[in-house]
């Protein structure tokens, strides 16, 4: 996942401050459906994690692709199924080499370019990436997954009006593709334009009703508005559909602070640095939560923990002095 970088709201004076929440941006290119008719594995989606029972799959296509290529070294089809299952394995360079051959041998096949796009990605080369993404749809003008994954590349390299128009036209082509118009409100979301955000997180919902990351996405934006009880909602159902997500703990603990309910706050936060007990927001804020109730000692605690992970965050530095000073008050 990709979060935003924390942001400071503005500062009351004696007052501790919550870190914002953090948005979620998952980019995953797609592989296209050429490639998982070959394989017979999950989705046209890259994931990172496969099944024990896809993994094997994907050895054997690599072992028959072997074989093929001994035999036939010039097998276009071959190269081609073992650089996919090296890119579902992760094994992004050496997928590289296999298109590079396919390449060499069928230099007018879009998908070899949008795959071997995608693999470029994965290992941060955006430029290089652009250019197989820009010749895949060069050679097929209606190609959805190459425009969905150019519009990611152009979103990681801040070019978010080229990423919308990569986003616009993958949904032009292709009204349900649902990952296309919820990352399109992440990038509108990052401009600001938090109506078409929305509205596009909204038929997200509307066409896959079980993606979570389109609620938690929603309730972020709702978050930022002050339309706490909506965000609550939506926080909610992110936990029902994904119980193991920490991010929508802390954002409907966030939010409940925000409507007064800093117990109810603290018991989300909990949850959260159980499942993720590496960030550093997590305990800021619940330190600040037990500050609003008095806890002073624990939220120094809480605060020292928030330092530790993160020497840098300045929140919690600000956040453990007002604590400090109001504890020093209460013993006075």
């Amino acid at each position: 996942m990709s979060e935003k970088n924390v942001q400071l709201v503005k500062i009351i004076k004696g007052a501790t401050i919550l870190a914002k929440v953090a948005f979620a941006a998952i980019p995953v290119p797609f592989v296209g459906t050429i490639a998982a008719e070959l394989l017979d594995v999950v989705s046209p989606m890259l994931e990172s994690k496969l099944t024990e029972k896809d993994k094997a799959k994907v050895e054997e296509k690599i072992n028959d692709s072997n074989k093929t290529i001994r035999i036939d070294p010039n097998s276009a089809e071959a190269y081609y199924t073992r650089g996919v299952a090296k890119l579902l394995l992760n094994q992004y360079e050496m997928a590289i080499s296999d298109f590079d051959v396919v390449v060499s041998l069928k230099p007018d096949d879009a998908n070899v370019y949008n795959l071997r796009g995608a693999a470029k990605f994965q290992l941060k080369q955006c430029e290089e990436a652009l250019i197989d993404y820009n010749q895949a749809i060069s050679l097929k003008p209606d190609f959805a997954y190459a425009y969905y994954n150019r519009g990611q590349t152009k979103y990681r390299l801040s070019q978010h009006d080229a990423a919308i128009s990569d986003y616009d036209q993958a949904i032009c082509i292709m009204p349900d593709f649902f990952e296309a118009y919820h990352d399109r409100g992440i990038v509108r979301y990052e401009l600001m334009q938090y109506k078409d955000a929305q509205d596009d997180f909204d038929t997200t919902i509307r066409i896959k009703p079980d993606y979570f990351l389109a609620y938690y996405n929603r309730g972020a934006i709702r978050s930022e508005l002050n339309r706490h009880e909506g965000a609550i909602s939506d926080f909610s159902k992110v936990i029902n559909l994904n119980s193991e997500f920490a991010f929508a703990y802390y954002g409907r603990g966030n939010s409940e602070v925000k409507l007064g309910q800093r117990l109810e706050a603290i018991t989300d936060y909990d949850k959260a640095i159980e499942l993720n007990p590496d960030c550093a927001d997590f305990y800021n804020n619940r330190g600040a939560s037990k500050d609003g109730l008095g806890e002073h000692d624990a939220a120094i605690f809480d605060y020292n923990i928030a330092i530790r992970l993160d020497p840098e965050f300045a929140l919690a530095y600000y956040n453990r002095g007002v604590s400090k000073n109001k504890l020093v008050v209460v013993q006075c």
